[in-house]
C-alpha cells in the first residue's frame, strides 16, 4: 500500500485497532517498504503497536527455503528467514547453459519435470517471454500466464507476474537479469524463487547473483 492508502485506513480506525500483514520481502512496487517503522509511520498512534514475525511455512518445502533466503541480506535485511515444516523430497536443481541454449534448455527442463510434478511453471524475465512463447507455438502442453492462465502442465510466467502464484515445480530462468542492480529486482527473484510447493530449478547462462553462488 502506498502511504496515502495508510492514512486512508487510519482515518477509519481512530483508535488505533488495526492489523497489518505483509512480507516486506515480496515488496516489490514502487512504494517497497525496508522496514515496518515506516508502516506505522503512516497509522494511527493512539494504541501502542505490537510486531509479531511470522517465521514458520506451510507451502514451499525447507530445501527450497535453504536456498532462496540467501538474497534477504540484500533485499530485506530486517526479514527473518522462513523455515520448513517440511524438508521437501529434492534439492534445488542449478543448470548453467550457452546463452542460445537458454530458452530451449528451461522448456526442456520444465517438460521433464512435468513426469512428477502436475503443475510447472518457468518464471522468467519479461525480455525473454517472447522467445519461449515462439518456441511453444502451436504445443498444447505450454500455455502463457496473461494468455491461457494456468491451463497446461507448464505455463511460462513473466516474474512480475508471479506474486501469489504457486506450481508443484518452478524453474526460475536467469536469475541475474530478474534481480537486474537493485532491491526490488532481488526481492522480485526472491518472489520466483519461492513459488514451488515441491522442487525449484535455476537454469542460467549469466553468472549467478553472488548470493546464490555465482
Amino acid at each position: 500500500l502506498t502511504p496515502m492508502q495508510f492514512r486512508m485506513i487510519a482515518r477509519r480506525a481512530p483508535s488505533g485497532s488495526i492489523t497489518v500483514l505483509g512480507d516486506l520481502a515480496q515488496a516489490t512496487g514502487p512504494w517497497a517498504y525496508a522496514d515496518w517503522s515506516e508502516v506505522r509511520a503512516h497509522l494511527p498512534d493512539a494504541a501502542t503497536h505490537h510486531h509479531e514475525e511470522l517465521t514458520l511455512g506451510y507451502r514451499a518445502p525447507g530445501r527450497v527455503l535453504d536456498y532462496a533466503p540467501r538474497l534477504l541480506p540484500f533485499a530485506a535485511p530486517g526479514v527473518t528467514p522462513t523455515s520448513s515444516i517440511r524438508a521437501g523430497r529434492t534439492d534445488p536443481a542449478v543448470l548453467q547453459v550457452a546463452p542460445d541454449e537458454l530458452a530451449p534448455a528451461a522448456l526442456a527442463e520444465a517438460r521433464a519435470l512435468t513426469e512428477g510434478y502436475a503443475l510447472v511453471a518457468v518464471i522468467t524475465p519479461d525480455a525473454l517471454v517472447a522467445a519461449l512463447t515462439t518456441l511453444t507455438k502451436g504445443q498444447l502442453d505450454v500455455g502463457v500466464l496473461d494468455r491461457d492462465a494456468i491451463t497446461r502442465p507448464v505455463t511460462i510466467v513473466p516474474a512480475a507476474g508471479a506474486k501469489g502464484l504457486e506450481f508443484d515445480a518452478v524453474v526460475v530462468v536467469e536469475p541475474a537479469e530478474i534481480a537486474g542492480n537493485d532491491r526490488r529486482g532481488l526481492r522480485l527473484l526472491y518472489v520466483a524463487m519461492t513459488r514451488p510447493i515441491q522442487h525449484l530449478s535455476v537454469v542460467h547462462a549469466l553468472p549467478l547473483p553472488d548470493v546464490l553462488g555465482g
